[in-house]
């Protein structure tokens, strides 16, 4: 520094100093020893009285050595016409290293080396520091970080007169959006934008504030300007409504049901009694059908579309009386259960002998059997082993006695064709029929008579 005032020497020690480096070939301005011996305010550094916080090099020099203050953010200093020149500061966050310790890592801030830490203000880039304003949280969209969004919505301000905001994600800043055509309407039609700001409408009555959406409320004029009314609340308290709310008729209460059956799901809370919502077939009182599904949803399944099946060893439509019936919807699968070989299933009981099967292994014995046979049912009593209509009785087919009668002379004729001769036999008994007479002696086939 120069002094323009007279060089005033507060102790003889501070004279015997001056003049030392006076001979040395200083300009005069050494001028202490101690802090004591400069004006109030100043600080006694390299023998020179300087203000209060000058951190520079000696204003004396013979080398560039020696104006090296050891600090690299402050810039390099140099030896210029005897005095030292300070060098040109270096960025806020360029590393350097104050400590000498390589583990640590230490910045540039405002011309001084020190350790990096979250909130100073200064973004340790290279350290993955994205932003650094006095908080750790990443695109908060403070303007000079290097990372401040993600997402569109990281941007926006809430003025919808100011634009769209968005964010660049390649650079991730945000980038404001065009400003709205000013008189456009703004905060439901009680505000008009001016120069991208949303100021009240001026106004004489309510009319002239009404936006025409009866889901924004009922907007007033208060003081020539504008406000908005409280909006709708459509919300019923019933969790099985979407609650929404229409322009122009207002709340609306739509029934959550998927499969359109008139009933919400029952996983929505009580007023849900719909046990399966996309099946439209399923809801609380629905016909229980024979589907194998609970279609009441009174946890039961098919209770009121199932039936008894009762074992059919041969297939013939008809079960064996004693037999124990299986219930269910639909037929079960064929199975030896009750029968000599697998079996079928049928839903006619035998609750009575019209419906009662008397030979169960065999086909041709049933009830509505019409046909004669002339073979014995294996296995059944002799009294009834040609029952095969199981009415309990053995019905034979032919019952007429033919025989020859004389109508003339010597010539005979037969009556009763096809009738048997003599005695009408037992079921299954072969014996011979009248077709002819030779004489008086009825002639004919044989054949075995059938019963059923």
């Amino acid at each position: 520094m120069t002094h323009t005032e007279p060089v005033q020497y507060p102790s003889l020690l501070a004279a015997l100093a001056f003049a030392l480096l006076a001979a040395q070939g200083c300009d005069g301005e050494a001028q202490c020893v101690t802090s004591t011996d400069c004006p109030s305010g100043n600080a006694c550094v390299d023998g020179e009285c300087r203000a209060a916080g000058d951190t520079s090099v000696s204003s004396t020099c013979a080398s560039d050595a020696e104006c090296d203050d050891g600090n690299s953010c402050n810039g390099i200093e140099n030896c210029g016409d005897i005095a030292c020149e300070n060098g040109v500061p270096l960025p806020d966050g360029v590393e350097c290293d104050s400590d000498g310790d390589e583990t640590t890592r230490e910045l540039c801030g405002t011309g001084i080396c020190g350790p990096t830490r979250c909130g100073d203000g200064i973004p340790d880039v290279a350290g993955g520091e994205e932003c650094d304003d006095g908080n750790d949280v990443d695109g908060d969209g403070c303007d000079t970080c290097v990372f401040s969004c993600t997402t569109d919505a990281e941007c926006v301000d809430g003025d919808p007169c100011n634009g769209d905001e968005t964010c660049n994600r390649g650079a991730h800043v945000c980038v404001v959006g065009t400003a709205a055509i000013d008189d456009t309407d703004c905060q439901g039609g009680i505000g008009r934008c001016v120069t991208g700001v949303c100021l009240p409408r001026m106004c004489t009555d309510s009319a002239e504030c009404s936006d025409g959406d009866v889901c924004t409320g009922e907007e007033t004029c208060d003081a020539m300007a504008c406000s908005a009314g409280p909006p709708l609340d459509c919300d019923d308290g019933d969790p099985c409504t979407a609650d929404t709310c229409d322009s122009a008729s207002g709340c609306a209460h739509r029934l959550l049901d998927v499969d359109g059956d008139g009933h919400a799901s029952d996983a929505l809370g009580a007023c849900g009694d719909d046990c399966d919502d996309l099946d439209p077939t399923v809801y609380a009182g629905a016909t229980d059908a024979c589907d194998l599904e609970d279609n009441d949803c009174d946890g039961e399944i098919d209770e009121d579309g199932s039936v008894d099946w009762y074992p059919d060893c041969d297939g013939d439509e008809f079960a064996a009386a004693g037999t124990t019936p299986m219930n269910s919807c639909i037929e079960p699968a064929p199975t030896v259960s009750g029968c000599a070989t697998v079996g079928g299933f049928t839903s006619r009981g035998p609750l009575d002998p019209e419906n009662t099967d008397c030979g169960d292994d065999n086909p041709a014995v049933n009830p509505t059997q019409t046909m004669f046979q002339t073979t014995a049912i294996v296995g059944a009593d002799a009294s009834v082993d040609f029952d095969y209509d199981c009415n309990g009785t053995e019905e034979k087919q032919l019952t007429v006695v033919g025989f020859c009668r004389r109508v003339f002379s010597s010539i005979y004729r037969p009556i009763n064709v096809g009738g048997w001769v003599g005695a009408v036999p037992e079921c299954g008994v072969t014996a011979t029929t009248v077709t002819g007479c030779a004489g008086s002696t009825p002639t004919g086939p044989t054949r075995t008579q059938a019963c059923r």
